[in-house]
């Protein structure tokens, strides 16, 4: 996956699908264009959002224990990924505009892990999270990706990337 190319999900990309336009139940050939997306190379999560997504119990935590392959969740875990990280973490504690509080929450969840893993990749980000600078409650992801030359995409982007086709049997 090379610069612009590939994709990695946020937690929130795959819960607010669930829950909105892409529920499994009336759109599941966005599921399976995740996982052509996958085996094709183009795209993929992170370990930190797996987490996030299986303490759900929830059709989404169903599909990612039956359905996805574990290595669609990729380790975080490599020397140069966990370097990146600490960019992360020292842009977002060295970040004056940010109340504390704001900055715990965003450190404590796995969008750093995945701005680090973007960066080290050269991958774009797939959230629906906006960009929100004046904010100062809220550490927002693109925020952040864009300090690291991430870009931030919406799925329409990342599916018409990638040749998905939504068809109605």
């Amino acid at each position: 996956m090379g610069t612009g190319r590939g994709y990695v999900l946020d937690a929130d990309s795959l819960i607010r699908s669930k829950n909105e336009h892409y529920a499994n139940d009336i759109c599941p050939g966005f599921w399976d264009a995740l996982l052509r997306g996958f085996d094709t190379g183009q795209l993929c999560s992170v370990v930190p959002v797996r987490d996030e997504v299986l303490r759900g119990k929830d059709a989404l935590a169903v599909w990612v224990k039956d359905n996805a392959p574990k290595a669609f969740f990729a380790d975080v875990d490599t020397s140069a990924v966990v370097t990146a990280y600490a960019e992360v973490v020292d842009l977002v504690q060295q970040n004056g505009g940010y109340i504390t509080a704001a900055k715990q929450r965003f450190l404590a969840g796995a969008d750093p892990w995945l701005i680090a893993f973007a960066k080290t990749n050269e991958l774009n980000i797939v959230t629906y999270e906006v960009p929100s600078p004046e904010s100062r409650s809220q550490v927002k992801l693109p925020d952040v990706a864009r300090n690291f030359r991430i870009q931030c995409v919406r799925h329409y982007a990342m599916l018409r990337r990638i040749g998905a086709k939504l068809v109605l049997e």
